[in-house]
């Protein structure tokens, strides 16, 4: 009788293993996505941040050089903006 009882205890204890298990697993799921959509912002910042810094020095020319840094300064500030504005 007391073996039937610590198996139901131990059966007990395995479903609410396994139950933290799978919501642990959804929650891991749930949280990969969340990343890899952020990743995925966050390199499309990036390579816009590329192209406007190519059309600036096309636009400018390399001869105003510090006109360019200053320019880039300003872009940066934008993404990295844009970058806290995003959850």
């Amino acid at each position: 009788m007391q073996t039937l009882r610590q198996y139901k205890e131990s059966h007990a204890e395995a479903e609410v293993l396994m139950s933290a298990l799978a919501a642990m697993q959804d929650k891991n799921a749930h949280l990969e996505n969340s990343l890899s959509a952020e990743t995925r912002i966050k390199l499309d910042l990036f390579s816009a941040l590329g192209e406007v810094k190519r059309q600036l020095e096309l636009r400018e020319g390399k001869s105003n050089h510090g006109t360019l840094i200053v320019s880039e300064r300003n872009m940066n500030r934008i993404v990295w903006k844009s970058f806290s504005s995003n959850p």
